[in-house]
């Protein structure tokens, strides 16, 4: 508000100007500014910008304004206390720059608000700067940085910022950059932006081609540590929470943009992450952040009582529909923790609410995001294995109805343990390869897929002990066997275990079960069946075949001796004669 403003002190102007000003043309100019004794203050404030001691020049031999030349051998002001010195020179401002300047000063911010008003504002700290650089821009655009001076040094001690407009308070106790050509390096930053805290040091490599050159990206290397980041602050204010999420235990996030113009390789190690509603510890890896895209290499944590690795990206190339791949590596992670921090496994694996227990899995996945940075489940592809260390199912209301079909209960309560398999999620649903579960002498293999609108399409092969079926599936497979006997004339008798296929259907909260007894496995036992009433029979016939063989032999036989007997006595007959 420059009404209100006061400035005092000498103020002088005087030079030359010789040709034509239009749009095409520049005349020649030398003009000479000069400020003693400078003082500028706003009566409401009780300090004041003191000592303004500016002597500079700005030239133009031949109205080419590639030849103009700004000249400012030295400048003072203080900042109620604080003095502040410098000098510029600036040449050919058009084709090829060349700058020479230097800045020195210690200014306590804290001034700056008894100086300039700043309403609903708070700034603190202390910035001490002694820094000069000198070159032409095109010993930049070739990477020629010897050709470039540039050196100093800006510290930073306890300054604090926060505001109205600030969506959290920022300090910074200490932070110290120095320059040189190719870098700044930053060192012994601490930080603290609302909760999170930081420390940090490294290095951005190429700062004077992103000034000075177009579509630069700023590249830099960078180690950050720290105990706790709370992500869900630093991402900014919350979308409107609905009631439905304040039930689930969830909040609306907004999409954080990735920066496009940035080249950053960050070595990140935090003690404590909370993002969401998931609460990590012992996070550690390294982030690049490059093209609107985060990429995770190795990165480690613990989450949910298990470890997880993770390798992939995050990206808003289209900040509308932000995109996400990572292969996960999870061990002995709390399945209930599990269901309850994830809406995907809310959604496709619905058994987990009812499960006790830990799992392991790795996992490719990849999806679009919303505008609240949650998956389009419809867009999820996802493939991995899994394996189930420990885990008891109950009140699952598809095992209830299984149990219910087969009149045994001990269907009802599931113990599974390091039961593996395979699955894939793709157009909506969870496609699940064949494993095997065992339960007090009944292996049921199942397979199958479940959706996201909750329909079930599962095939069940189970082998039973009929100890364990109800009287229904007893008398089912008796009179099976009975039909058999009686046509085939057997004797035969169903087995110890039964085989019964099962077809799971409906939905997750109104399940169908149809059972085939006689169809499928349970026709390999009557196949069994007749198979052993054909081999009986063959064994019998074969038995009394062998028999007349053996009666034909023998016959046979004697009638051999009995025809050498004659002849031999015939013989013995004519001798005597």
């Amino acid at each position: 508000n420059f009404k209100d403003m006061e400035a005092t002190g000498k103020f002088a102007m005087n030079g030359t100007a010789k040709g034509t000003y239009n749009e095409k043309s520049l005349p020649a100019f030398d003009v000479n500014l000069s400020i003693e004794n400078g003082k500028i203050k706003y009566p409401s404030l009780p300090s004041a910008i003191n000592n303004k001691q500016v002597k500079s020049n700005i030239s133009n031999p031949d109205g080419v304004m590639d030849h103009t030349v700004v000249k400012v051998p030295a400048f003072h002001l203080e900042f109620g206390n604080a003095p502040v010195d410098g000098r510029l020179l600036l040449k050919n401002p058009t084709t090829d720059p060349f700058v020479d300047m230097a800045l020195k000063g210690k200014l306590d911010l804290k001034q700056l608000t008894a100086i300039f008003p700043m309403k609903d504002m708070t700034l603190t700290g202390i910035l001490d700067a002694d820094v000069q650089a000198a070159g032409r821009k095109s010993s930049i655009d070739k990477g020629q940085y010897e050709a470039f001076k540039a050196s100093g040094q800006v510290l930073a001690s306890n300054f604090t910022y926060s505001g109205k407009n600030v969506p959290m308070p920022i300090s910074v106790p200490t932070a110290k950059m120095t320059f040189s050509p190719k870098n700044i390096t930053l060192s012994n930053l601490i930080a603290k932006v609302g909760k999170s805290d930081f420390a940090a040091n490294g290095s951005v490599n190429n700062y004077l081609s992103y000034f000075f050159k177009k579509n630069q990206a700023l590249q830099g290397n960078f180690n950050l540590s720290s105990n706790l980041i709370d992500v869900n602050e630093l991402m900014g204010p919350k979308s409107e929470t609905t009631e439905s999420d304040a039930k689930k235990g969830t909040s609306k996030l907004s999409v954080f943009g990735v920066p496009g113009n940035i080249d950053f390789k960050v070595a990140a190690k935090a003690g404590r992450v909370l993002y969401d509603t998931y609460d990590i510890t012992n996070a550690q890896g390294a982030l690049l952040v490059k093209n609107k895209t985060i990429t995770f290499q190795n990165m480690g944590m613990n989450m949910l009582d298990g470890t997880v690795k993770m390798n992939g990206y995050y990206a808003t190339l289209d900040p509308k529909k932000p995109k996400v791949d990572v292969d996960f590596g999870i061990k002995k992670m709390s399945i209930q923790k599990a269901f309850g921090a994830f809406n995907t496994i809310k959604l496709l694996a619905p058994v987990a609410k009812f499960a006790q227990g830990v799992f392991s899995t790795n996992l490719k996945f990849n999806s679009d995001l919303d505008q609240n940075m949650m998956p389009v489940y419809s867009s999820i592809n996802a493939e991995g294995l899994a394996d189930i260390i420990q885990a008891t199912i109950a009140g699952f209301e598809p095992l209830n109805k299984l149990a219910s079909a087969l009149s045994s209960d001990k269907l009802k309560k599931l113990e599974l343990n390091n039961v593996i398999t395979k699955f894939k999620i793709k157009d909506g649903r969870l496609n699940v390869s064949p494993f095997d579960i065992k339960k007090d002498g009944i292996v049921m293999n199942v397979q199958g897929s479940n959706g996201l609108d909750q329909t079930m399409a599962y095939d069940l092969a189970l082998n039973v002990p009929r100890a364990m079926l109800g009287a229904k599936a007893n008398e089912t497979a008796n009179a099976m066997i009975a039909k058999l006997n009686s046509k085939v004339g057997s004797n035969v008798s169903m087995s110890e275990t039964i085989k019964v296929n099962a077809v799971l259907g409906g939905t997750i909260l109104k399940p169908t079960i149809g059972l085939k007894y006689g169809a499928g496995d349970a026709k390999l036992a009557a196949k069994d069946a007749v198979n052993s009433v054909i081999a009986e029979k063959k064994a019998e016939l074969q038995t009394k075949a062998q028999a007349k063989i053996d009666t034909v032999k023998a016959k046979a036989t004697e009638k051999v001796k009995d025809a050498i007997a004659d002849k031999l006595n015939n013989l013995f007959k004519k001798k005597n004669k």
